[in-house]
């Protein structure tokens, strides 16, 4: 039975701390990412986010200012909320990373947000072993991992119906670069070069995820459990 956990790593984080320093009041949902692995082993980030409660040009003095980004770039505001597309610096393969460690795990994200406090995630672990598993390598990430809520998920079929990481990352790209739209906007083969894998992969995956919505519906949860304190590297 999977579980759903949302956790806080706060405290000398590796990615944004400069940022969030300068601009305490800022709020960024992550809407999408994209990781980078080089031929050395060495790991970048591409993270799409939605800013608020910020202006545009602090949030934008404050990146220009932190050492661990290496670029950004202002892809649009709707209401009160920006959207920017970040690359960050690149990392060793000794460095445990967030996303990288969710694929590894077979970890779902649910919602991913960073602000002054630390980055936030609400997501689905398959096992408590994975879950274990992930709290133990955030001691590289961040001086402080706390689980807040802990609870386990109501089956939903003998094969769950849920995205795996691989399925969220294929059909996430596809609606953005407008793969759905009529007529497309972007080719199958184009959508796999980018992601690194063959077409008839990514087809597999859009596939399956697009049955897996339509068929999911509210999902029930269950059993509560009490989280862990706080750990502290």
């Amino acid at each position: 039975m999977a579980l759903i956990a949302k956790l806080r790593l706060s405290g000398e984080l590796i990615l944004f701390e400069p940022t969030f320093d300068r601009v305490p009041d800022a709020v960024c949902q992550f809407a999408d990412f994209h990781y980078i692995e080089r031929a050395n082993g060495d790991t970048q980030y591409v993270f799409f986010w939605w800013m608020a409660d910020c202006a545009p040009e602090q949030f934008e003095e404050a990146l220009r200012g932190d050492r661990t980004v290496t670029g950004f770039e202002r892809i649009g505001t709707v209401a009160d909320r920006t959207l920017y597309r970040i690359e960050t610096k690149a990392f060793d393969a000794t460095q445990p990373l967030v996303f990288p460690l969710f694929r590894e795990n077979d970890i779902t994200a649910i919602e991913t947000r960073r602000d002054a406090e630390g980055l936030h995630l609400h997501a689905r672990f398959p096992t408590r072993v994975a879950l274990d598993a992930f709290i133990d390598a955030t001691d590289e990430i961040a001086r402080s991992t706390e689980l807040r809520r802990l609870y386990t998920e109501k089956p939903q079929g003998p094969d769950g119906n849920h995205l795996t990481e691989r399925q969220r990352e294929a059909v996430s790209l596809a609606y953005e670069r407008g793969y759905f739209d009529v007529p497309k906007q972007v080719t199958l083969s184009e959508l796999a070069e980018e992601l690194h894998i063959t077409p008839q992969t990514l087809s597999r995956h859009i596939r399956i995820s697009v049955q897996k919505i339509i068929e999911t519906t509210a999902g029930s949860v269950t059993g509560e459990q009490p989280p862990f304190q706080t750990r502290s590297a």
